[in-house]
């Protein structure tokens, strides 16, 4: 494992603020419990890739590919743009990358298909989440927010979330994963009482103070990785993991 630039990768992923620090520890969770089992990771709607690139820093027997939509812009070119110059720059040999349209089937099949909060910028996610299941040979790993089925038939909120964020709904539930897959895990992220808090402590921290206190924070951001089914007040995010390995 390279771990300085492991080190480097999350020290960005701090001072990036928001969550993006707790989008690779959920990630990063779900990997190492299966790590034996897997040997090719696609990533839909990678983003930055930053965190996704973490990951592939700690895990380098398992092939990644970070994939996104082409972004507006002169040139156009994916998000990703600065993770592939880390990429090329640490020479890191286990990441490529693409571009992948969830409502397109894929010829290409992976032991992991993820996403992070990707699914809820798309009009038809339950399309997205079956062409996701169908590209992935073994498990479906999918984080998004979570929102009970009240809260969406808000018209307002789903307004707010739309306006606000490019969201077109206000989150999931279970419901919404049990129509396209079993077995299933669900659990909840971002919680109230952990990530939260977190996230409201590092964006008050300026680059030397995370530095100073990556220690500590990295403890303290695995607070977020606390079991438990996602409640209404309780977390802002749903994880959930479809198995097909278990028929």
């Amino acid at each position: 494992m390279r771990e300085g630039q492991l080190k480097q990768a999350q020290t960005i992923l701090l001072k990036t603020k928001g969550f993006a620090y707790l989008r690779y520890l959920h990630l990063r969770e779900f990997i190492a419990v299966r790590s034996s089992e897997i040997e090719t990771v696609g990533i839909c709607g990678a983003g930055k890739g930053i965190a996704e690139l973490a990951v592939a820093l700690e895990f380098p027997q398992i092939r990644f590919l970070l994939t996104d939509i082409v972004a507006e812009g002169r040139p156009p070119r994916p998000n990703y743009f600065t993770c592939m110059e880390y990429v090329m720059k640490w020479n890191v040999l286990n990441v490529r990358f693409g571009v992948w349209d969830l409502l397109k089937p894929q010829s290409v099949k992976f032991d992991v298909v993820a996403s992070t909060e990707v699914l809820e910028h798309i009009k038809d996610a339950t399309l997205a989440l079956r062409n996701k299941t169908a590209a992935a040979k073994k498990y479906v790993y999918t984080l998004i927010p979570y929102a009970t089925a009240d809260q969406n038939a808000d018209a307002q909120r789903r307004l707010n979330a739309f306006s606000d964020h490019g969201h077109y709904v206000c989150g999931f539930d279970a419901s919404f994963f049990r129509a396209v897959g079993k077995p299933l895990t669900i659990a909840g992220a971002y919680w109230r009482s952990y990530g939260v808090p977190f996230r409201a402590k590092i964006a008050d921290l300026s680059g030397p103070e995370v530095d100073s206190s990556f220690d500590e924070l990295v403890s303290e951001a695995r607070g977020d990785l606390t079991p438990g089914e996602p409640s209404p007040g309780a977390c802002m995010a749903i994880k959930a993991v479809i198995d097909k390995t278990a028929g």
